[in-house]
């Protein structure tokens, strides 16, 4: 059972909004998201696996890989990991208005040369390439949390507009599975499926975001998934949240990370970047800390958040000397037990980290 708990939109027209945690407001490039059509039926599906394999280590961070096995192939007949809601990617004239093959993908759903979204393996490289090397009008972050106990996920995303969108566009929010061991036709034994769609929380096309898409505008998200009945292993799973441009069915960018972590907030070049950042005890009870070590001098912020966006302190600590330092969490965040995101800003640079009071 999937649901979409809440979509929120705050609008801002500064660049530093307080309940901003997730997310650089810094402009990014495009992330690539390459959707990989597979089958344990398909014999030289292995080779495309191994490809977006290197892909994704050559390009760590700027692209995901979500690796479909849609129900509706003969490649999937007997495949434990065929999904119906695949099936709509891999279908025609979506795809292309001629032919559909595996190992093929679709990269941000873009309609490539001659009009076609479906790619040959030949053609992975170069696109991701493309994508990456385009700048993005808006950025995307997240973090998740599962509860072992009531088997719930909840997923906390964050889109930050850098330019005003006027197409109107849809949120997906997917969880993927690694590690998964199955037949597989054209590779060894066992065999180690990575990457493979599980569920998605929203629609088949995306869950509308609110508008307006303004310049400066943070919208916070909030999914849950109740993972009582299918009992995927989280601790092998990772969520990914894309934004979709409804005009051309492109996708624009979006981000990912493992279940129970945050996705990156990426600050290039910052030469006065924090080093070694901690949060201490974690859980904590009674007392928090965050250690850092600054290379120069510099200001320095410490925010606490909740998984609804909402700031539960802010501390200004001035301008800090170069070194290292043991900073106090205020003692109101530990009055009550839960998950927070502590946010330590610094310059331009923002690190987000998890803190558990008990």
């Amino acid at each position: 059972m999937k649901t979409l708990l809440t979509l929120l939109l705050v609008v801002s027209f500064s660049l530093g909004l307080a309940a901003q945690t997730l997310v650089s407001t810094n402009p990014e490039n495009k992330k690539a998201f390459l959707e990989e059509f597979t089958g344990t039926g398909c014999p030289n599906c292995p080779a495309g696996h191994t490809l977006a394999a290197n892909l994704l280590t050559a390009n760590a961070g700027k692209m995901f890989v979500i690796a479909y096995h849609p129900a509706n192939s003969s490649y999937t007949s007997s495949d434990p990991m065929a999904r119906a809601y695949a099936s709509a990617f891999y279908s025609t004239p979506f795809v292309s208005a001629a032919s559909r093959f595996m190992p093929s993908a679709i990269i941000n759903r873009r309609q490539w040369g001659g009009g076609d979204r479906i790619q040959s393996t030949s053609e992975w490289t170069s696109k991701v390439a493309s994508i990456i090397g385009e700048a993005s009008p808006l950025n995307v972050g997240l973090t998740s949390s599962y509860n072992e106990s009531t088997k719930s996920l909840t997923i906390t995303a964050e889109v930050y507009f850098t330019s005003t969108v006027t197409n109107n566009l849809t949120v997906y929010c997917m969880l993927l599975e690694n590690g998964i061991i199955a037949q597989q036709s054209g590779g060894t034994s066992p065999y180690t499926h990575n990457h493979v769609f599980r569920e998605a929380m929203v629609a088949q096309w995306g869950d509308p975001l609110p508008t307006p898409y303004d310049l400066g505008t943070t919208t916070p998200l909030t999914f849950t998934y109740d993972n009582s009945t299918t009992d995927y292993d989280m601790t092998k799973s990772e969520v990914v949240v894309f934004i979709r441009d409804v005009s051309n069915g492109e996708v624009i960018s979006g981000n990912g990370a493992p279940v129970n972590e945050s996705s990156p907030i990426s600050v290039e070049n910052n030469i006065q970047a924090m080093q070694e950042v901690l949060v201490h005890p974690n859980p904590a009870t009674d007392e928090a800390m965050v250690s850092l070590t600054l290379p120069g001098a510099q200001p320095v912020t410490v925010k606490v958040s909740n998984l609804a966006g909402q700031l539960i302190s802010s501390n200004d600590y001035g301008t800090l000397e170069a070194g290292r330092h043991i900073l106090q969490v205020d003692r109101q965040v530990l009055q009550n037990p839960g998950l927070y995101l502590v946010s330590i800003e610094s310059s331009n640079n923002v690190v987000v980290k998890k803190l558990v009071v008990k």
